[in-house]
């Protein structure tokens, strides 16, 4: 089922719509769950929690693109999740790899600046763009999907080593890019 006819039937309140998340998108939300907090049962209660704030969210709202919108929902949910457990010192060993980037990224998430994070994302989008495909999904899988730096190197076929090199170059051309376009770090 395409995504527009899926988001239809959320706008429709159709509780059909539920289920067609499920078989489309469920194993990603789960994956990404699992990814951020290390826990198959966090991944679980991420995965239907994201169906409800779906719910809960369309309407008012109408996503562009569904994918990311379950995406950045999954995602919002697994890191309160891990500062919970951490918060409650029950801390599971798992770090979130944004730390990796929050040098580049400091300060910049913050409620006033909602402006000023769009126009970041388009900036990084855009630099993406320019990278390599195998270095943009690199990146991706990272820092969007916060798969492990094993589970990237299995998928791409090279070592970890090559993956953590990857990494930190682009991390540091992706800091260089943003100082050129004057985005205050």
């Amino acid at each position: 089922m395409e995504d527009k006819e899926i988001i239809g039937m959320f706008w429709d309140r159709k509780h059909e719509a539920i289920i067609e998340i499920q078989k489309k998108y469920g194993k990603l939300c789960f994956q990404i769950g699992k990814n951020i907090t290390g826990s198959m049962e966090d991944a679980e209660e991420i995965e239907n929690e994201t169906y409800l704030g779906l719910w809960n969210r369309i309407p008012p709202e109408r996503p562009e693109y569904l994918k990311s919108f379950v995406c950045r929902i999954a995602k919002n949910l697994s890191i309160d999740r891990v500062r919970y457990h951490q918060a409650e010192k029950r801390k599971r060993g798992n770090e979130i790899p944004m730390e990796e980037v929050s040098d580049i990224l400091s300060g910049v998430d913050t409620p006033e600046n909602v402006y000023e994070q769009k126009e970041l994302a388009e900036l990084i989008s855009e630099f993406l763009r320019e990278q390599k495909p195998e270095v943009r999904k690199m990146f991706l899988r990272r820092y969007w999907f916060y798969d492990s730096i094993g589970d990237i190197a299995t998928n791409f076929g090279v070592s970890e080593s090559k993956v953590k090199v990857t990494l930190h170059r682009v991390r540091k051309s992706l800091k260089k890019y943003l100082m050129e376009q004057e985005v205050t770090l």
